[in-house]
């Protein structure tokens, strides 16, 4: 099962804090051994940045805004069709 925890300092070490929903539906226990597979979170802004495209940002962001408008003109046209 997958889930956010938090990592905490716990002396020279960190901690994870895991979610007490979580806890109850796995009836962990003190004590119990986990299996975590961890990954950290990806922070969106990066990635955005490391991307190239082939148009400036402001020019993405006009089609997207034209590409919507066009979806709500269709929209339009099927509800007042009748």
């Amino acid at each position: 099962m997958k889930t956010k925890a938090i990592a905490k300092k716990w002396g020279n070490s960190l901690g994870l804090i895991i979610p007490n929903e979580l806890i109850k539906k796995e009836n962990i226990k003190q004590n119990d051994e986990l299996f975590i597979d961890i990954s950290k979170k990806q922070n969106i802004m990066h990635l955005f940045g490391s991307l190239k495209l082939k148009e400036s940002a402001q020019q993405f962001k006009d089609e997207l805004r034209s590409d919507e408008k066009r979806a709500w003109e269709r929209k339009w046209k099927q509800l007042t069709k009748n």
